[in-house]
């Protein structure tokens, strides 16, 4: 959203993924551990939202969407 007037945004959102990479453990044996792939697991998801309500001063809000 974009105020009108002053042509500032009035909305903000930043996101943020921690993954863990596994790497195969070709040297282990141990209940077939050996055959599984190399994989990234998601382990943590942030997500910071800012809403501006409105404009104050009456002036209509502009979304593109």
């Amino acid at each position: 959203m974009i105020q009108p007037k002053l042509g500032v945004p009035l909305e903000g959102k930043i996101r943020v993924q921690l993954n863990l990479k596994v790497d195969r453990a070709a040297n282990i044996r141990i209940n077939n551990i050996h055959k599984f792939p190399d994989m990234v697991f998601p382990i943590m998801w942030l997500e910071e939202n800012y809403v501006s309500v409105g404009c104050g001063e009456g002036y209509p809000v502009y979304t593109n969407g």
